[in-house]
């Protein structure tokens, strides 16, 4: 679908102040843009809709498995947050008690007694969560929610999806026709909006065209991490775009009950219009593109990193680190927080235990493989999923012998369990008991707990395992927006992000490349040029709002300098004259094109098609 939401959101708002802007000498034109300025802040719900025609086409017909994986991304990540929420109450719970050594209050007893309870009835879901969780990341890293582009892979126009033909086939005639069936505020601000895509899609494709290093047919994983990092600065440079839990609002409070009516038959009967019988050979189903599409914003909205945990309490941080001599230890060895980075555990600068993923990641040569990041995330939750097992196993099998004094072999025993279940990093251990049973502590328990060191050694390690959770979520969302899942929000001042937030230095005739698939796909590419060389405008070091303010290679790069004119023609009835590719595959304002014989040719036989041409 090339752009993403937020970009796209962007340019509908860019694309009204210019078109409010704009001066306008003709009577009847000027007229026409009081009318759609009125429609545009009438029906904005309508408005974005109609900008975001290309996600919804996406997730009309290729998209169908990029929104079942992101669904059940958002299924898991709930869970996991229920477990970080559960644990944190119950780390808390206990923490509150230890305060209050001699005579706990009842109110804190009953809250650690509530807390202990959830936890323990979440407990058995771990290990079936650390199942689903291996799935999916199976599942992200096959990179089948980016399905190749139709045209990479040489197949005729008649078998091309609705989402592909919309780039590249009759794009200025299909916005031209929407505005001219356009006859109530709703479709008004309908066709508007896909006139301000219009734009955002040729310069912004060109653009991440520049950064990527060729077109989404030829790079179709870098592509979309590309697309997905411009719409995370977007997101920081625009504070007027809307979330997106808040974009799902806009759409489902004025289309409650599924895409509206007058929109998708709009749309149906521009297509009609604009393309011959059977192209495309399914026809674009409106409505289920729209229930994909919110499902997906509401999923992407889900999967965000959970506040970190909480810290130690003044007295109990004191308790477990006041003696230099004998400093906190993790009962657990730890087998992946502190040593996947690289660096050395407790050396400050080292990166041991603070750095995830992409510890040390400050240039290209710096970069560690997505290969290798599916890996050390896989490793990292199952090893810490199954230490949180053995803690609060340990937990609850001895509370009642702690609280009447005694010892108990099976906590004394943990570390030494623990490193017995782990052969190398690789858990050997089987699956791990977690009938517990429920123990309702009294208020003497909870004094004679509150002596005991095993407890407040257990208060440290749920301190520590809490924080190796939250590690845990962003390690997950970096391995999801490391393969084009969701957006590296927070993570652009890494390289593997950041270069696509600013045009690289190449020289003129070495864009675009030739298409590559293989594991570096975070790496610029180092394929041969394809041929003929392709204009690429922008200049180097321009950010993303060149996309819209054209700064960076003159104003005629913008979005709105090329939805504005197409406005005004269409409304003036002024001849078409060129469908741009929206894609831009083939260069800066390059039109819709058909290969005369195969994608890979050297040179590719671009042949320009006629306006009325599919």
């Amino acid at each position: 679908m090339v752009l993403e939401y937020r970009m796209l959101m962007a340019a509908l708002h860019d694309f009204e102040d210019a078109l409010a802007a704009q001066t306008i000498t003709q009577p009847e034109v000027a007229r026409a843009r009081a009318r759609h300025l009125g429609s545009l802040g009438a029906e904005p719900a309508h408005a974005a809709l109609g900008a975001l025609v290309t996600p919804l086409a996406w997730f009309a017909t290729v998209g169908d498995t990029e929104a079942d994986l992101v669904a059940d991304v958002a299924a898991l990540w709930t869970r996991g947050l229920a477990l970080y929420d559960a644990l944190g109450r119950f780390r808390l719970s206990l923490q509150a008690v230890l305060d209050q050594p001699g005579a706990p209050d009842p109110a804190a007893i009953a809250e650690l007694n509530a807390a202990g309870n959830a936890l323990r009835l979440l407990a058995p879901q771990v290990q079936s969560l650390l199942a689903d969780l291996d799935k999916i990341r199976t599942r992200v890293a096959s990179h089948d929610h980016l399905p190749p582009h139709p045209r990479q892979e040489d197949r005729p126009i008649e078998d091309w999806n609705a989402s592909d033909l919309l780039l590249a086939r009759r794009t200025d005639a299909l916005v031209r026709a929407l505005l001219s069936r356009a006859g109530t505020p709703r479709t008004e601000a309908f066709a508007l909006g896909a006139c301000a895509a219009y734009g955002a899609q040729a310069s912004g494709s060109m653009y991440l065209g520049q950064v990527v290093g060729g077109p989404r047919r030829a790079h179709r994983i870098r592509d979309r991490v590309g697309r997905n990092a411009i719409g995370a600065w977007i997101a920081g440079a625009r504070p007027d775009v809307p979330t997106f839990a808040a974009l799902a609002d806009l759409l489902e409070g004025a289309m409650p009950a599924g895409i509206d009516v007058e929109a998708a038959t709009l749309l149906s009967e521009a297509l009609a219009e604009v393309l011959p019988g059977g192209i495309p050979p399914v026809p674009l189903d409106a409505g289920t593109g729209f229930t994909r599409m919110i499902a997906h914003l509401r999923a992407l909205a889900v999967i965000r990193t959970p506040a970190p945990p909480a810290p130690l309490s003044d007295a109990l941080a004191a308790t477990l680190f006041g003696d230099p001599a004998a400093p906190f230890t993790p009962t657990l060895e730890d087998q992946s927080a502190l040593t996947q980075s690289g660096g050395t555990p407790g050396v400050a600068g080292s990166g041991g235990g603070v750095q995830i993923l992409s510890a040390g990641d400050d240039g290209p040569t710096h970069q560690e493989e997505p290969d290798s990041t599916e890996v050390k995330c896989g490793a990292f939750w199952e090893a810490l999923g199954l230490s949180l097992l053995f803690v609060l196993g340990g937990w609850f099998a001895c509370v009642v012998r702690w609280a009447g004094g005694d010892r108990c072999p099976l906590w004394d025993d943990a570390g030494a369990n623990w490193a017995a279940a782990f052969d190398n990093g690789v858990y050997v251990g089987g699956e791990v008991d977690t009938d517990w049973g429920s123990q309702m502590l009294t208020a003497g328990d909870a004094a004679a707990l509150a002596q005991r060191p095993e407890v407040i050694q257990l208060a440290g390690d749920l301190f520590t395992a809490q924080s190796s959770l939250w590690e845990g979520f962003e390690r997950a969302a970096e391995f999801l927006a490391l393969h084009g899942v969701i957006y590296p929000d927070g993570f652009l001042a890494r390289q593997r992000y950041r270069q696509f937030t600013a045009i690289p230095r190449t020289e003129q005739g070495l864009w675009p490349r030739q298409a590559y698939d293989g594991p570096r796909f975070d790496l610029y590419p180092d394929t041969e040029v394809e041929e003929p060389a392709g204009l690429a405008p922008f200049v180097p070091g321009t950010t993303p709002s060149a996309i819209l303010s054209g700064i960076g290679g003159g104003g005629q790069l913008s979005a709105p300098a090329i939805s504005v004119p197409l406005w005004a023609d269409a409304v003036a009835a002024i001849d078409p004259v060129v469908n741009l590719d929206l894609d831009a595959d083939r260069g800066w304002r390059h039109e819709c094109w058909q290969t005369g014989g195969s994608i890979t040719d050297q040179p590719v036989d671009a042949q320009i098609l006629g306006y009325d041409d599919v």
